[in-house]
């Protein structure tokens, strides 16, 4: 019992910790994405934040969660994305980052024809580019989730 209540007090210990250091204002980052999936072939649009988690000399830990709406003329889909990403400047200015992503999506989807809605999870894999406020990013996802995804970004 005593161990129990050790290792909830440095939960909660490290939960404060990673709240208190988790972003200043200058770190997080709100914005809005588009861009296209293939298998489903979509547009979609949505919306990310950009919470930076710790800075080094040569790199910056990152969570990217998003929410996404996408269609076409026989699909609606919502899905929910957590990427982690590393970015890494690239020269002398901090203007510039290309970064490798990591994390999860969740994804419903609701077709028209015949009729019918699924759901699934996938894990993705990818990169991205950020020149000042813009993004770009290109990922591939890995089980019930669009194939691939191309989206670019402008954070506020």
């Amino acid at each position: 019992m005593r161990l129990h209540t050790s290792a909830i007090k440095l939960l909660c210990a490290a939960a404060l910790l990673a709240t208190v250091t988790v972003s200043r204002p200058a770190a997080a980052n709100p914005g809005l994405r588009g861009g296209v999936t293939s298998q489903p072939d979509t547009l979609f649009l949505g919306f990310q934040y950009d919470a930076l988690i710790s800075r080094g000399r040569s790199l910056a830990f990152v969570i990217q969660p998003a929410v996404d709406v996408g269609f076409n003329d026989n699909l609606f889909l919502v899905r929910g994305t957590a990427h982690f990403a590393f970015w890494i400047p690239v020269g002398r200015s901090p203007r510039l980052y290309l970064y490798p992503l990591i994390g999860v999506s969740g994804t419903y989807y609701n077709y028209k024809d015949p009729g019918g809605d699924s759901t699934g999870i996938g894990m993705d894999l990818g990169f991205g580019m950020r020149i000042n406020q813009f993004g770009f990013e290109f990922w591939g996802s890995f089980r019930d989730a669009p194939d691939l995804t191309l989206a670019f970004s402008i954070s506020f």
